[in-house]
């Protein structure tokens, strides 16, 4: 596996083409009752943790209101506080169930290595990077531990959602109001869309913390283009119910469902069509497009130059 050599768009690039590895691992290895097994195991563990006290986050409507106007993401004014022992209990179910469900190299996905204290200091530092987005130290790791990076990231990911869960809002209208492309609770790009057939609407998702939230059909998220001619779609065959939604300009893509009104989407739903749908970013990368690696945030969470840009450009398109 490569490490990040400080060349985002080469590293975003080189991450494409790994997709290929992840996509057919999952392909091949897991149908779709599997698939929706781990996601309904995955949520019981996680509600169950979090019941249990695993993070706590306390935010007022005050300081939501404020970080949502400034366009800046929730989680860079708080961080929750995380249950230490609970932390390695719930890393160490989820790691028995990407093993059993989605693939068998997960299995040394927690070095053996790391015993008692040592576990949750490994555990505590992971989640504390991933929580900023910071990707490049999950090339680090992947590579200190033996582990490929993109099943690092997907565990990550997992690991960390119930930690940002705490801190969303539990009221869905909360984020009625924010016109942005990435994910107003976490700062990450989405990974899939959906789009009702009924009203042609769009809601994207984010796979860091389960939030949707609402999107101009016709507007590219990563880059916010809105000129249709750069702007497109890949057809697949013999299905209505997914496209790959692309952008000339940025060429990155977003997996999309089209909702076909009976058969809407919950929140958690969303996890087994992310899963089921590996082989559309197969077909993306083949035609040459990208996602950011899912580790990364869409911007520095301390609200760096580039997210000022990214911005402006909202604001003049409103």
């Amino acid at each position: 596996m490569f490490p990040f050599n400080g060349n985002r768009t080469t590293y975003i690039w080189r991450i494409g083409e790994s997709i290929l590895q992840l996509s057919g691992l999952v392909v091949s290895e897991i149908d779709q009752q599997r698939a929706q097994e781990f996601c309904r195991l995955y949520q019981e563990q996680k509600d169950r943790f979090l019941l249990s006290g695993l993070a706590k986050c306390e935010v007022s409507t005050d300081d939501l209101l404020h970080l949502q106007a400034a366009g800046t993401v929730l989680l860079s004014g708080v961080q929750p506080t995380i249950n230490r022992d609970l932390l390695v209990a719930f890393a160490r179910e989820l790691g028995g169930l990407l093993h059993s469900y989605i693939s068998e190299n997960f299995h040394n996905i927690i070095p053996e290595t790391e015993v008692g204290s040592e576990t949750g200091d490994w555990l505590l530092s992971l989640v504390e990077q991933t929580l900023r987005g910071k990707g490049e130290y999950l090339s680090i790791v992947a590579r200190e531990i033996g582990v490929p990076l993109d099943l690092l990231a997907f565990f990550a990911v997992y690991l960390t959602r119930p930690l940002r869960q705490a801190a969303a809002p539990t009221d869905k209208s909360a984020f009625g109001g924010w016109q942005l492309g990435y994910c107003p609770v976490c700062g990450l790009w989405p990974r899939m869309g959906r789009i009702s057939s009924e009203d042609n609407s769009r809601h994207l998702w984010c796979i860091g913390c389960e939030t949707t939230w609402a999107f101009p059909r016709l507007r590219c998220p990563f880059c916010l283009e809105d000129d249709q001619g750069k702007l497109g779609y890949l057809k697949i065959a013999d299905t209505e119910r997914y496209r790959i939604y692309t952008c000339d300009s940025c060429r990155r893509y977003l997996k999309t469902v089209i909702d076909q009104g009976a058969t809407e989407i919950s929140d958690g739903g969303f996890d087994a069509q992310y899963l089921l749908t590996s082989s559309l970013d197969v077909t993306a990368v083949f035609e040459k497009y990208i996602q950011d690696f899912v580790g990364f945030a869409a911007f520095d969470l301390q609200d760096s130059a580039a997210a000022k840009r990214y911005r402006e450009k909202v604001t003049t398109q409103t």
